[in-house]
């Protein structure tokens, strides 16, 4: 069997991940790490997939792989709990009440990077449903029908003597 070749990340790609902490923009951390600046940005962003290729392996072999980021990190971070301080009155004493309770911000980061570190979240530009617009119309945004009916605009209508009142009914 044939032995798994690893990967590590090359000088240039290594200054890429430096360049795009600094410099928010793909192109211009690619231009400087060393990429050419004809189409930096293509480059920047295939460098980045080569970059996601190795990622698991260089976790794995620093202890942080699946299983571990779960046992370790992700399940301890789900089970947090926070304590919390009530003051009241009884009998005349004011008292402290302490209580351990979920700690739910920190349990909801957690599952957050959880998420984006398997890439479980849909980028917006890959979320192409259908587009569509809801407007909502409440008593004060609608006409008054009868008012209108009341009105009887006259509507001449060529070779028809009919007002709306009598074609309505």
């Amino acid at each position: 069997m044939p032995r798994k070749k690893k990967r590590r990340l090359t000088a240039k790609q290594q200054a890429l991940i430096r360049a795009l902490s600094k410099t928010k923009h793909l192109g211009k951390a690619a231009i400087e790490a060393g990429y050419s600046p004809k189409n930096a940005t293509q480059s920047g962003a295939q460098a980045l997939a080569a970059i996601q290729k190795t990622a698991p392996e260089l976790l794995a072999k620093h202890g942080l792989d699946d299983d571990a980021l779960i046992e370790k990190h992700l399940i301890p971070l789900l089970q947090a709990q926070e304590t919390k301080y009530f003051a009241y009155t009884r009998q005349g004493k004011r008292l402290l009440l302490e209580r351990n309770v979920a700690a739910h911000s920190i349990r909801a980061n957690a599952l957050d990077m959880a998420f984006k570190i398997r890439g479980l979240y849909v980028r917006e530009q890959e979320n192409k449903g259908p587009e569509f617009s809801v407007v909502m119309i409440d008593a004060s945004n609608r006409p008054d029908w009868a008012a209108m009916r009341r009105a009887q605009p006259k509507i001449k209508v060529p070779g028809l003597n009919v007002t709306p009142t009598q074609a309505e009914s």
